[in-house]
């Protein structure tokens, strides 16, 4: 099975209407320009992917390497905390 497939599929584990929730009680989508969705299937792909840094993500997911710091920087550790408690 090919990564973007495991991508997919990892993500698919995260109910859409729950996501959706946190991305408003967090407001992950103001001031960012890549999406919370965007973004977190960026970070899923980093990790089947083994990418360690930034410039990785960018050559092979064709994500500029300021967008995804400015959402790592942005995007409030809250939500992502309680994407995991999703998840889990």
């Amino acid at each position: 099975m090919n990564e973007h497939r495991k991508g997919r599929r990892l993500f698919q584990l995260i109910p859409k209407k729950e996501f959706r929730v946190l991305c408003e009680k967090w407001k992950v989508d103001k001031r960012v320009q890549l999406t919370a969705e965007q973004h977190v299937w960026a970070l899923i792909m980093a990790f089947i992917l083994k990418l360690e840094f930034l410039r990785e993500l960018e050559s092979v997911l064709g994500v500029a390497r300021s967008t995804l710091s400015d959402a790592n920087v942005r995007r409030d550790v809250g939500f992502f905390e309680d994407l995991c408690e999703l998840v889990l």
